[in-house]
């Protein structure tokens, strides 16, 4: 896996409410090394930026589309289930 591949991957889990490594385990040590060498590359960290500005907008937008399904559903006759 790469560092980029190991970013997104804990920030996927976090924002799906899943807690990030704990500090003594080896886990949270790799996350800091992979932070660190991304730090160091100004295309990486854009390409972070990038990534994670997406992966937020599909969130908010699938969660959005989401509650409109659900007012649609309540304001028709329809049952809901």
């Amino acid at each position: 896996m790469t560092n980029f591949e190991h970013i997104t991957q804990v920030l996927e889990q976090t924002i799906d409410g899943e807690p990030i490594p704990t500090f003594r385990s080896p886990a949270f040590a790799a996350l800091i090394a992979a932070a660190s060498a991304i730090s160091a590359s100004p295309q990486d960290c854009e390409k972070l930026g990038r990534s994670c500005c997406l992966m937020l907008l599909d969130r908010l937008s699938a969660s959005m589309h989401g509650e409109r399904e659900i007012q649609l559903l309540k304001d028709s006759s329809r049952p809901l289930c």
